[in-house]
């Protein structure tokens, strides 16, 4: 995606494909994450580490880690629908993948 803006940048925007379904979203940098607003996936944040390492894993064909995407993107609309907004974090997308997956969701 090739999305790199200064860590110091208040506000960027631009339009690039969506992290986790690749179709073209609108990405806004604050502070430490990016905004993004998908018509797929909604409205979600992810932080410069998640936004890299999505990008890298299109580049290299990482199946181990594209394979998960369409799970994040189901887990941005549910919250999404549910009125709340996924914050995906280096720390926490995996989390967010078990929690999509499971059967009470």
């Amino acid at each position: 995606m090739g999305c790199n803006f200064s860590d110091n940048a208040s506000t960027v925007s631009t339009h690039a494909p969506c992290p986790l379904c690749a179709r073209l979203a609108t990405l806004q940098a604050r502070e430490d994450s990016w905004h993004v607003t998908c018509p797929h996936c909604f409205r979600f944040t992810l932080d410069a580490y998640l936004l890299d390492l999505f990008d890298s894993a299109r580049q290299r064909m990482d199946v181990r880690i594209l394979d998960l995407l369409p799970r994040l993107s189901d887990a941005a609309r549910r919250t999404a629908a549910e009125g709340g907004q996924l914050n995906l974090t280096g720390e926490n997308w995996r989390a967010a993948i078990r929690a999509a997956a499971s059967p009470d969701k």
